[in-house]
């Protein structure tokens, strides 16, 4: 049974609401069990698996296994375990599969660590995932351990079943900052991590007042003692929290988590604790925009993401941001900062913000010492020769300055031009946004140009809700 704490800070009624929008129905798991069961079954009867790998397990795992799975959310994961080594798993699980839902199940294939499939019926998935069948979790590697995170989570809530709902308001919460999910799109915190913390913590509001006072590097040990957190500061010296993985404390359960979404997340938890709003959780979060754009360049790309990978695609975007943003400011451009998005099928866009797209109309360069004889003389006849001035400074060194005249739309073409480019990519072209009014793109790139989260502005920005 939930006991409510004094110091609590979301009121009965919020919390009441909330879990009203995101708790999942009777209905969805029934819906979703029979869904499992048409793949589960499609996968027990195939004769092609049992002639290749006679042992095997079908079993049903993540959110919708643990009972923490969203409203919104009509996914299933099935896993295919094969009592094989891992490279026959990786080599026979495409064509297994293949055989075994060809003209049982509407499905298509995947890629991430290895093929798998997902199964698309009636507004529903089913990701069926091909993977060794391990004893131990030490011996598994990547998605592997999902099984593993599975059952503990369950076990942990046979004991505690009322953090469910605790469960449920932190990943609500979570993906209403817009921090929830550790794929390369998001860099922030999975499903299980969230499972994890809430387990440790005893509840939501706990949580969000421990993350409240994290402080890179953070270091939450959930294992009772059992992590070497000092090893995992060396494996993992990038990483801004660290959380030992119950079932495996060799390995970081929040190693997806970047430094922006860490601090996302301590900003959002502060902010909650001061003033708790319903816009902090997705599904209580308003449906109209609200936003203030901002000056910059869009480059639109167009071109075949639905055949690369979902999580190369964004980490190419991601790092074709990161370039032009620091091209531009070299280049003299006031950028801001920088973002970028993909539908994962035809369109892809990188939107760099600025105060303003133009830069002063002068240029300065920094020349050699004057006895540096032959560079002196040629960096003094260039400035000269492009109508610009030259002096020697107090150290000796040449400096100078010319006139500029080129423009942001062209320098990050020419960068563009040197920069590798979202795999797929067939076309690009760049926008100059020129003030903080409507520049003529649809909502979902307009989104783009104002890189304060919506719930900042609803919360704190004076947005009606």
């Amino acid at each position: 049974m939930r006991v409510a704490s004094g110091g609590s800070v979301l009121p009965e009624d919020l919390r009441s609401r909330v879990l009203e929008r995101i708790r999942p129905t009777r209905l969805q798991f029934s819906m979703l069990g029979r869904l499992y069961s048409l793949v589960a079954r499609a996968l027990e009867e195939c004769e092609d698996l049992r002639l290749s790998i006679p042992a095997y397990r079908v079993e049903l795992v993540g959110s919708a296994a643990k009972g923490t799975l969203l409203r919104d959310k009509w996914e299933v994961d099935v896993f295919l375990l094969l009592e094989a080594r891992r490279e026959e798993v990786r080599r026979l699980g495409e064509s297994l599969l293949r055989s075994c839902l060809e003209g049982r199940l509407p499905y298509y294939f995947k890629y991430s660590e290895h093929p798998y499939a997902t199964v698309s019926l009636m507004g529903m998935q089913a990701d069926v995932v091909p993977a060794p069948l391990a004893v131990d979790p030490r011996d598994a590697v990547g998605v592997e351990r999902t099984p593993f995170h599975t059952r503990y989570v369950r076990s942990r809530l046979e004991e505690k079943p009322w953090l469910v709902d605790d469960i449920l308001l932190f990943k609500s919460f979570l993906k209403g900052i817009g921090v929830y999910g550790a794929e390369t799109r998001v860099g922030g915190f999975s499903g299980y991590l969230a499972e994890v913390l809430i387990i440790h913590y005893g509840g939501f509001e706990e949580t969000v007042k421990a993350a409240s006072s994290w402080r890179p590097p953070v270091m939450v040990d959930t294992t009772g003692g059992k992590a070497d957190l000092d090893m995992l500061a060396r494996r993992y010296p990038d990483s801004p929290i660290i959380v030992p993985d119950p079932v495996d404390p060799s390995r970081n359960t929040a190693a997806s988590v970047t430094p922006k979404r860490l601090a996302e997340l301590v900003h959002a938890a502060n902010i909650f604790l001061r003033k708790p709003s319903p816009t902090f959780f997705h599904a209580l979060q308003p449906g109209e925009p609200c936003r203030r754009t901002l000056p910059g360049v869009m480059v639109l790309m167009s071109g075949n993401y639905s055949d690369h990978p979902p999580d190369s695609v964004w980490g190419r975007l991601k790092r074709l941001g990161e370039r032009l943003y620091r091209a531009t400011k070299a280049r003299g451009y006031p950028a801001l900062s920088y973002s970028f998005y993909t539908d994962e099928a035809l369109e892809a866009a990188v939107y760099i913000h600025m105060e303003s797209p133009s830069r002063y109309p002068i240029e300065g360069r920094l020349g050699p010492p004057t006895w540096d004889r032959e560079r002196a003389t040629r960096f003094t006849e260039k400035r000269l020769g492009e109508g610009g001035w030259v002096w020697i400074g107090d150290d000796g060194r040449l400096s100078g300055a010319r006139p500029y005249t080129g423009s942001a739309a062209g320098d990050v073409e020419r960068a563009l031009a040197t920069l590798p480019l979202p795999p797929g990519t067939r076309s690009y072209k760049v926008v100059t946004c020129p003030s903080t009014g409507p520049c003529g793109f649809p909502s979902y790139l307009e989104a783009l140009r104002d890189p304060t989260p919506p719930w900042l502005r609803h919360v704190l920005g004076g947005c009606r809700s």
